[in-house]
């Protein structure tokens, strides 16, 4: 179910204090109308009512889309992971079949939530953006996150947006070619060495250890 908490903040510009209303969990199946809020970040924007300051607030959040089978968590920074309440108790009846993901910034929340809304594997996708970092060394520095299919009577390429310093490149690349050197690389993973129970962390670090994993294999 969706969740929510209001705190008094203090606007960072004028020190007016207003209610801010945080959500502790969004079910867009239960709520659809919040899933645009929360991708515009509406849902996360603090907008001061007597200066018009904005800052982004963001703590934890537990993003649930029943339609499509899948929560994401999303822990800011080095935030500890708190107990999972979805385990043990009534609650592992509906959600053990689920895919769970943890993220732990709120660009990495909006991007995987693109990523499944366009039916891809996140696995893949991750993978792909280590092989493009690989060929192009000046997108090591920064984020590297995806932004969206585009398709046409040629080719499909996949949109990705590479953030530095606040500054933001776009980037076009045909997918098919790439996704398939992404599966590849998945595929060649030894047998029961991906561990998808539980809260998985499917990031930058993760792509580099299947790497480093598959390269020492050959």
């Amino acid at each position: 179910m969706t969740r929510f908490s209001e705190d008094n903040l203090s606007c960072p510009g004028c020190g007016h204090e207003q209610p801010f209303t945080h959500y502790d969990s969004v079910n867009v199946s239960l709520d659809p109308e919040l899933k645009e809020k929360l991708l515009s970040r509406e849902l996360t924007t603090f907008c001061c009512s007597k200066c018009g300051e904005t800052a982004e607030v963001v703590g934890p959040m537990l993003f649930h889309d029943m339609n499509q089978q899948f929560m994401i968590w999303l822990l800011p920074g080095d935030d500890p992971v708190p107990e999972d309440p979805f385990l043990s108790g009534p609650m592992s009846v509906f959600t053990d079949s689920l895919m769970r993901r943890r993220v732990r910034s709120f660009n990495e929340l909006i991007e995987k939530i693109s990523i499944f809304d366009d039916g891809l594997d996140d696995r893949v996708t991750e993978l792909s953006k280590l092989l493009i970092r690989l060929q192009e060394p000046s997108f090591q520095e920064g984020e590297l996150l995806y932004d969206g299919l585009h398709e046409s009577d040629e080719e499909t390429t996949v949109q990705f947006a590479h953030l530095v310093n606040e500054e933001s490149q776009g980037l076009s690349v045909p997918w098919a070619s790439l996704s398939l050197a992404g599966e590849r690389l998945l595929d060649s993973l030894s047998q029961g060495e991906e561990d998808q129970t539980g809260w998985v962390e499917i990031d930058r670090e993760w792509a580099a250890s299947v790497f480093a994993e598959v390269t020492s294999d050959e």
